[in-house]
């Protein structure tokens, strides 16, 4: 999404256009920040069992257990786009 001029999403469409998912992990980008979001699907949960919380807290994000995120400085897409794929990686590992 960070290439699309929008300020943000509902959370939960990607889970509508892929319901076999466990996780979702989307880059979006605004005026005041760049954003890698990290969730679990809430109507697949049989697997989820990665604290997104602490994925997050070691790229200098946070949240809870099945949501988190991680803020990085407006215009800094490509970074976050590198912590996505790691991030991506880990939980298919």
């Amino acid at each position: 999404m960070s290439d699309l001029d929008l300020e943000g999403c509902n959370k939960f469409i990607p889970y509508l256009l892929f319901p076999q998912s466990l996780y979702s992990v989307g880059v979006s980008a605004s005026t005041v920040r760049t954003k890698v979001s990290l969730g679990s699907n809430p109507w697949n949960d049989a697997s989820a069992e990665k604290n997104l919380a602490s994925l997050a807290e070691e790229f200098g994000g946070g949240g809870h257990p099945r949501v988190a995120a991680i803020s990085l400085p407006p215009g800094d897409i490509a970074r976050a786009r590198r912590v996505a794929r790691e991030i991506v990686a880990r939980l298919r590992s």
